[in-house]
């Protein structure tokens, strides 16, 4: 019960800096776009804790809301989503957990052209132990929240000066990495022809941890150039420099490399690609898994220990968005390399994909699919994971819809006992409200 309370407490103070975004948009306009639905339902799963013998059947009530708001006027850019179950489970076999992600952030016009204040606010689940599968007992929440203001000033009629400040706080719901970040990016920027710019940066964060946490504190810095164009179909970015870590009294140095490029292909369709290498830990890359999710209910992850990490990272991602069609599928790689200690050196090699499409004005599909592969550097072991979902659901009108998944998921891997197979089916009932359509 304790554990349920604790994760309503951090959905709710999730909630709460989300609905201070709404009550800042709600004073500026009022013209934001707006869907929601909430529902109910049950599912059962043959293996719930996807074990490789002496499976358990489980039976589960689950209640849930979708929300996502998006606000876009003269001083205020803000994008709010929300997509949470709460899970009781029939027999008892795991306590009540609320599951699935919130991601907002909203940017807002203090004085225009000179002075903004950014506010983000990410909630999401992530893996306790990457070895062993995910399952009720393998999950916590984390909460990351982060503030600060982007000051710039031009000089001339090319050139500008900026800086930007954060403060950030990122909460663990059971492990002991609790910490404060405070960090400064500075630049130097100059327009080299319409709609390009070449900037000189340098960035440096301090990361504190709470009293009593067995983790190491440490300084991350950056100084790079950044070159970045933006046109009607493109929109590119790179930067190139130097990377920094300060810990144990030891300085780490690299390169830093970060690649962005998003591609309209036609008003339907964009491609994006991007990678690089760089000191992170996994705070921040929760931060950026979350705030890129697909499904803002999947579990992040990511290393589970303190200490940073060199990020090596490649990623590519297609989308379609039609009236009645939308298709995503997804490309990515990610190195983790623990300079600081650990055995838990990998790569992870990604590809998933999700397809929705209205057959009629009643029936819809869903589809997605997720494939993961984790080669472990020293402890000699590959996971191959496999998930996919298919839902087929009918709207009774504007206001109801009833909808049926069949959910599979597989592991197989070189360690032991480490082999599961989990086959799941949920119904669910949504509620669409008048404001919310």
């Amino acid at each position: 019960m304790h554990i349920v309370e604790e994760q309503i407490r951090q959905l709710g103070r999730s909630f709460l800096i989300a609905s201070l975004c709404v009550a800042a948009l709600a004073g500026a306009a009022m013209a934001a776009e707006i869907t929601a639905n909430v529902s109910a339902g049950v599912g059962v799963s043959d293996n719930i804790a996807r074990t490789d013998s002496d499976q358990i059947n489980e039976t589960f009530n689950l209640v849930g809301a979708q929300f996502q708001l998006t606000e876009l006027t003269q001083n205020i850019d803000a994008q709010i989503q929300a997509n949470i179950d709460y899970l009781q489970y029939q027999d008892n076999t795991f306590s009540d957990q609320v599951v699935g992600g919130v991601d907002a952030s909203i940017d807002w016009t203090v004085v225009d052209q000179r002075i903004n204040w950014i506010v983000e606010e990410t909630f999401g689940q992530q893996l306790l132990n990457p070895l062993a599968p995910l399952s009720p007992r393998n999950r916590e929440n984390i909460n990351f929240f982060s503030t600060g203001p982007d000051f710039l000033i031009p000089v001339g009629a090319r050139n500008s000066l900026g800086a930007n400040l954060r403060y950030t706080n990122i909460n663990y719901e059971r492990r002991q990495f609790d910490n404060d970040r405070s960090s400064a990016t500075v630049f130097v920027r100059r327009a080299i022809r319409e709609n390009a710019n070449l900037s000189l940066n340098a960035f440096a964060e301090k990361t504190k941890f709470d009293a009593g946490v067995i983790a190491p504190d440490f300084d991350r810095y950056e100084g790079y150039v950044r070159f970045d164009v933006l046109s009607a179909r493109n929109t590119f970015g790179v930067d190139a420099g130097y990377t920094g870590l300060d810990i144990n009294g030891q300085r780490r140095n690299g390169m830093l490399l970060r690649v962005d490029w998003t591609r309209t292909i036609s008003p339907f369709t964009s491609f994006t690609l991007g990678g690089g290498s760089r000191y992170s830990d996994q705070g921040n890359i929760f931060n950026i898994s979350q705030s890129r999710a697909n499904n803002l209910a999947d579990v992040n992850d990511i290393g589970t220990l303190g200490v940073p990490f060199l990020n090596n990272f490649f990623n590519a991602n297609y989308v379609i968005n039609r009236e009645r069609t939308t298709a995503a599928i997804n490309f990515s790689w990610n190195q983790e390399d623990y300079k600081e200690g650990g055995n838990l050196d990998r790569d992870i090699w990604r590809v998933d994909g999700n397809l929705s499409r209205d057959i009629t004005a009643n029936i819809f599909t869903r589809l997605s699919f997720r494939f993961d592969i984790r080669d472990y550097k020293y402890l000699i072991r590959r996971d191959d994971s496999l998930r996919g979902q298919v839902t087929l659901g009918y709207r009774f009108n504007a206001a109801f819809s009833l909808s049926l998944s069949y959910q599979y998921a597989q592991r197989k891997s070189d360690a032991s006992r480490a082999d599961y197979k989990e086959n799941r089916g949920v119904i669910r009932f949504s509620y669409y409200p008048d404001w919310g359509r």
